[in-house]
């Protein structure tokens, strides 16, 4: 296991959404803005997480944890259904000014490739949001929305209205070249502003050539 025996797993390169997980924008009258969210860069989640585009449709598990003052990440993501299974793993290394990718197709194989500067922080973004109101998140919990958009891509973060800086969906909307939406959701089912484990970022044997 890249990560020891522990549901602290998952990743998939891309961030990822499935509609039907989130929807309905709450039916309450408009409320003042809420304190805008302020997301550490320091943290670990075990999340649900959803892709969508065109008639392809998955849904897996995950985990995922960053270390700010070390610049390291780590992500893992598994997707199963009847027929197949997909996982890929992710360690980010910016303090090796490294990324080390290895997936299901070939387990054997570790792609290495070169970064440079800081590890990119999923919420780096928020100083620019905006608030869009409320939404509902299966149903259960009701958060506050706050989006941001480029010329392709679309964000939302979803907190609740309890903890505003704990983050409950993550949403990307990302506008592909034929005009397609791809859609990614990560429900963030566990989360802890805690430093991760320094074991879970050592390079896997894989990776060591």
């Amino acid at each position: 296991e890249y990560m020891g025996d522990t549901s602290l797993h998952f990743q998939m390169k891309i961030l990822f959404a499935l509609a039907c997980i989130v929807v309905a924008v709450a039916a309450s009258t408009p409320a003042p803005t809420p304190a805008r969210p302020v997301i550490p860069g320091t943290w670990e989640a075990n999340i649900t997480v959803g892709y969508h585009h065109h008639d392809e449709h998955h849904i897996g598990e995950g985990s995922v944890a960053f270390d700010e003052q070390s610049n390291q990440g780590i992500q893992f993501y598994r997707f199963d259904n009847e027929s197949a299974h997909y996982d890929v793993y992710e360690l980010q290394r910016y303090d090796l000014g490294k990324t080390f990718t290895i997936d299901s197709w070939n387990k054997s194989n570790c792609i290495v490739e070169d970064v440079t500067g800081n590890l990119p922080e999923w919420f780096g973004w928020l100083s620019q949001a905006t608030y869009a109101g409320q939404r509902w998140v299966r149903h259960q919990w009701l958060v506050d929305f706050w989006t941001f958009s480029t010329t392709d891509v679309s964000l939302g973060l979803g907190v609740p209205k309890s903890d505003a800086n704990r983050p409950a969906l993550f949403e990307i909307n990302q506008t592909m070249a034929d005009g397609s939406i791809q859609q990614t959701v990560i429900i963030f089912d566990k989360y802890a502003t805690v430093t991760p484990n320094p074991e879970w970022f050592t390079v896997p044997t894989e990776c060591d050539a």
